[in-house]
């Protein structure tokens, strides 16, 4: 398949072949060091965490002989939610098959992928806003609580992260670029992910959304898509039909949401306090005195609302970039032209958590903040393109300081002791 025909554009100079070796360095040892910080995150005190129900699902299960026996147990008629898509356990197997079973081991298995998502997260960020940019964004992904937390559990979060990251990356790669290869890899990342959970079906229904804008000149190749796509969700939903024989109270946790926790499902995934699904730790900064402790906790609200503001101001400016025919040629290095890949970050942002709201009120409650856990990579680019692009310098350096800070809180609620307990 060609290039798509609005043509993205580099901000920068496009891909390795334009970049000096110094700024290859540069990105090496920054990037390594930002997958530093999210290995440290993401060890620390893990051999802590207990076995939660949900991890021990899938864990109890690796002891079998063989990858037949072991799916037979995975999806035997005691285990709960069996409309899990198989993907992750295939993987999960094969990890514990090299480094064994013991639940550290297993969870090392989401760490890794946790580590390995970091520098494609550069990849997105650095064509369409430059290298700081880049490392901001990884930054946010390393300190992020909500992935702090998947990237500890033995389930498969991690694992639709990383794919998602690929997802996008290599069907930007394919708009800019053409060529079959590209098309290819995004094809196999969908594939992959519709086989890890099923409602991440709604990323690629995002994607097939911005094609049909950018292939309007471009029928065939839209049709194209189309029908392999179409093939990867019949297959998700002919599984998904097979194993739906539930009880109901197997879902009493779900509730429609209001429009606070849409709030939240959108813009609110690395608050702490608010994410029903993040506990804090309840250990943050114990050397403080307790009355200063409480007023320390007490402060969510504030960085709360700051990550919140931060999220929904980056969408909007973002659409604002990609609609406006004054602002969406944004300049750098001589080249222009993000309108489209900006327009496609916004939509993943958003529209998952959407569609997800709705169904909730139209058909039946069906949303968990770690549901579109992959829309946070768009934001996390997004808002560090944002906040890389704000004059003058004092502005830009101390939104960037209030950014960082926020994220420093919100995983210090998190991480200083094991939240899973027995």
């Amino acid at each position: 398949m060609r290039a798509l025909p609005f043509r993205i554009e580099a901000n920068v100079k496009d891909s390795l072949t334009g970049i000096t070796r110094k700024q290859r360095w540069t990105d090496f040892l920054i990037i390594t060091g930002m997958c530093c910080i999210a290995l440290g995150a993401r060890a620390y005190r893990l051999e802590e965490e207990s076995l939660w129900f949900d991890d021990f699902n899938g864990w109890r299960c690796l002891a079998c002989n063989d990858l037949k026996s072991y799916m037979a147990c995975v999806y035997s008629p005691e285990t709960l939610n069996t409309e899990q898509m198989p993907f992750y356990y295939v993987v999960e197997y094969a990890w514990s098959r090299v480094f064994g079973i013991a639940p550290l081991a297993v969870r090392y298995l989401s760490v890794f992928l946790g580590i390995i998502t970091v520098p494609v997260i550069y990849c997105i960020a650095r064509p369409l806003f430059g290298p700081s940019a880049g490392y901001l964004a990884c930054l946010f992904y390393a300190l992020s609580p909500s992935q702090i937390f998947y990237d500890q559990a033995i389930r498969a979060y991690a694992l639709i992260i990383f794919l998602s990251s690929i997802s996008i990356y290599a069907l930007l790669q394919a708009a800019r670029r053409g060529g079959g290869h590209w098309w290819l890899v995004s094809f196999a990342a969908n594939a992959m992910l519709i086989g890890t959970h099923i409602f991440t079906v709604f990323l690629v229904l995002v994607q097939g959304c911005w094609l049909l804008l950018a292939f309007r000149k471009s029928p065939r190749a839209y049709i194209i898509w189309v029908m392999a796509h179409g093939v990867l969700i019949a297959g998700g939903l002919l599984w998904l039909m097979g194993n739906l024989d539930q009880p109901e109270s197997a879902y009493e946790l779900f509730r429609a949401p209001g429009l606070l926790d849409i709030i939240v499902f959108l813009f609110g995934h690395d608050a702490v306090r608010p994410n029903i699904e993040l506990m804090p730790s309840g250990e943050t900064w114990p050397f403080l005195s307790p009355a200063t402790a409480r007023h320390f906790v007490a402060a969510h609200v504030l960085f709360d609302a700051i990550l919140k503001v931060l999220f929904a101001a980056s969408v909007l400016f973002s659409l604002y970039w990609a609609l406006s025919e004054e602002s969406s040629s944004i300049v750098l290095d001589g080249k222009k032209g993000v309108r489209a890949p900006l327009m496609f970050l916004a939509m993943v942002a958003v529209l998952p958590a959407l569609i997800l709201a709705i169904l909730s009120h139209a058909w039946r409650p069906c949303i968990f903040p770690r549901y579109t856990l992959y829309s946070s990579l768009a934001l996390y680019v997004l808002a560090a393109g944002m906040l890389t692009r704000l004059k003058p310098a004092a502005l830009r350096r101390a939104a960037i300081t209030v950014a960082i800070a926020t994220y420093g809180y919100q995983a210090s609620l998190l991480l200083p002791a094991a939240t899973r307990t027995q």
